[in-house]
C-alpha cells in the first residue's frame, strides 16, 4: 500500500509546437473537443508508467476539513481557543480558508499554537478581541503559507489587509509571530480600539432607505439607484450620514463605478472632507467595514487609495506641517522640533511627507538648513526601540533615499550643499536599518 499525496506528482508543462499554425489549430480543436490532451513532465510519465505496473486500485482520501479543526483545536486544551471549536465558529474559520483559496492543516496548527501563545499574555481578554486576534492570526498564516507578501501594511496597531474582513492582524501579534517576542504596551492600545469599533459598530445602526439601496444596488432599477445616490451626497454635503458608515459607503460606491459606470467623484470627496479633523478612533470604521469583495486589483487600488484619503483627512491636525501649501523648510523643522513626542505617540513621521515636495524645498536650502533637517530627522530616529516606534516610516525613509541620491547629481547644488546631502543620505541609510524587521 502506497499513501502520497498524488497532485505533488502528477506535473503538467507548456505544450510545444513546432509553428504558430499548429499551435492555433491545436488549440481550435480543443474548442471542439471534450477530451483533454495533457502535457505532463518527464518524471510524471515515469512515474504513471510505474503505478500502472505496480498498482491496481486507487483510492481517493478526502479530509474532514471541519472535524480535523475541532480536532487540531482541542490538542492545545487552551480554554480561550476551545470557544472556537464550535460548530458555527468552525464555519466561520472555513470561510477564511475559502477567501484565501487555502486548507493548510501545518498552517492552522501554526495559527492557533501563536495564539494560544498570546492568549496568556492577556489578562481578562473577552471574546470579541480573542476571535479577533485567532481569526487574523488563521488569515496571517494562510498568507504566509501560501508565499503571499507579508510585510507589514497597515498603521501603528493594525493591519486590515494581512487579516480578514472586520478581523485585522494587528501589530502586537504581527511582531510576535514574526519575531517571537511581545510589545506589551500596544496589547492594552489595540483592545481599547477594537472595544470601540465594536461598539460604534453596534450603538450606531443607522437606519437609511437610500444607504440600504447602495448595500444592495444589485437588487434595484438603475432609476432608482441614481436616486438613492442623489439623495445620499445631498446628506453628506449636509453631513448628517454618521461616520462609522463612511468606510461602507467608499466600498460599494467604488464596486457600483466599476459594475454601472456610474460617477461617484463628488460622493469621494464629500466622503473625504467630512472627515477633516475627527476623531482618531474612526479609522478602525474606515479600514475594516464590511462590504463587497474587491474581486480586481483596479477596484482595490482605488478603494485603498480612497481609504489612506480618508484616514489622512482624519488626522488633517497632525498633518499640517507636512502638507508644504505654505510651509518652508524652517517652519517644517520648528514643527517637528516641538512635536518628537507627538510622532512618536502616533507612530508616524516619515510617512506623512510629502517626498516630492520635501525634495523641491531641499534644493533651495542651503548646507545650514539641510544641517538642520538632518539633526531633526537624526533626533526624531534616536531611539533604540525605533523600529518599534516608526515601522510605518521604513517605505517613505527608502523613497527619501533614492530621490537624495538623485539631489547629488543636480546641478543647481554647489558641493558644499551636495557634501550636506551625502551626509544626509548616510544617515537615511542608517535609519533604515535600524527601520529593518
Amino acid at each position: 500500500m502506497l499513501v502520497a499525496n498524488e497532485a505533488e506528482f502528477i506535473k503538467h508543462k507548456e505544450k510545444e509546437y513546432a509553428t504558430e499554425s499548429e499551435k492555433q489549430i491545436n488549440e481550435l480543436c480543443e474548442n471542439f473537443s471534450d477530451l483533454e490532451d495533457k502535457s505532463f513532465t518527464k518524471t510524471t510519465k515515469e512515474y504513471l508508467s510505474k503505478k500502472e505496473k505496480t498498482i491496481s486500485d486507487t483510492i481517493q482520501f478526502v479530509c474532514d476539513f471541519e472535524n480535523s479543526l475541532k480536532s487540531i483545536i482541542s490538542t492545545f486544551a487552551n480554554t480561550t481557543l476551545s470557544l472556537f471549536a464550535d460548530d458555527k465558529c468552525v464555519k466561520e474559520i472555513k470561510n477564511i480558508c475559502e477567501y484565501e483559496n487555502n486548507f493548510n492543516l501545518r498552517a492552522l496548527i501554526f495559527a492557533c499554537q501563536k495564539a494560544a501563545d498570546i492568549y496568556k499574555e492577556i489578562k481578562d481578554i473577552d471574546n470579541e478581541f480573542a476571535k479577533a486576534i485567532f481569526y487574523s492570526i488563521v488569515a496571517f498564516s494562510l498568507k504566509m503559507n501560501s508565499g503571499k507578501d507579508i510585510g507589514w501594511k497597515g498603521n501603528s496597531l493594525f493591519s486590515p489587509y494581512l487579516g480578514f474582513g472586520q478581523y485585522p492582524l494587528f501589530h502586537f501579534c504581527y511582531h510576535y509571530i514574526m519575531e517571537h517576542t511581545f510589545i506589551k504596551k500596544e496589547i492594552e492600545s489595540a483592545k481599547k480600539d477594537y472595544r470601540e469599533y465594536k461598539l460604534n459598530a453596534q450603538e450606531n445602526i443607522y437606519s437609511n432607505n437610500d444607504l440600504n439601496t447602495l448595500y444592495s444596488y444589485y437588487l434595484h432599477y438603475e432609476k432608482d439607484l441614481l436616486q438613492a445616490l442623489k439623495n445620499i451626497e445631498k446628506d453628506l454635503k449636509e453631513d448628517i450620514i454618521p461616520y462609522v458608515e463612511y468606510g461602507k459607503i467608499a466600498n460599494y460606491i467604488i464596486s457600483l463605478k466599476w459594475d454601472l459606470n456610474i460617477d461617484i467623484s463628488n460622493i469621494k470627496l464629500y466622503l473625504i472632507n467630512n472627515l477633516k479633523g475627527k476623531k482618531r478612533e474612526l479609522e478602525m470604521n474606515i479600514r475594516i467595514s464590511s462590504g463587497m469583495e474587491m474581486e480586481n486589483d483596479v477596484k482595490r487600488k482605488e478603494y485603498l487609495e480612497l481609504q489612506e484619503e480618508m484616514v489622512m483627512s482624519l488626522n488633517y491636525n497632525r498633518l499640517k506641517a507636512f502638507d508644504f501649501t505654505n510651509t518652508e523648510i524652517d517652519d517644517f523643522c520648528k514643527e517637528v522640533e516641538y512635536n518628537i513626542n507627538e510622532f512618536h505617540t502616533y507612530r508616524e513621521f516619515a510617512c506623512l511627507i510629502n517626498i516630492e515636495n520635501f525634495i523641491e524645498r531641499i534644493k533651495n536650502c542651503s548646507p545650514a538648513q539641510i544641517l538642520r533637517v538632518r539633526r531633526c530627522f537624526g533626533n526624531v530616529y534616536a531611539s533604540v526601540n525605533i523600529k518599534e516606534i516608526l515601522f510605518n516610516d521604513k517605505d517613505n525613509i527608502d523613497k527619501l533615499i533614492l530621490e537624495i541620491e538623485k539631489l547629488l547629481k543636480y546641478d543647481g547644488l554647489d558641493n558644499v550643499q551636495k557634501l550636506q546631502c551625502k551626509w544626509f543620505l548616510r544617515n537615511l541609510n542608517d535609519i533604515s536599518k535600524k527601520l529593518e524587521y
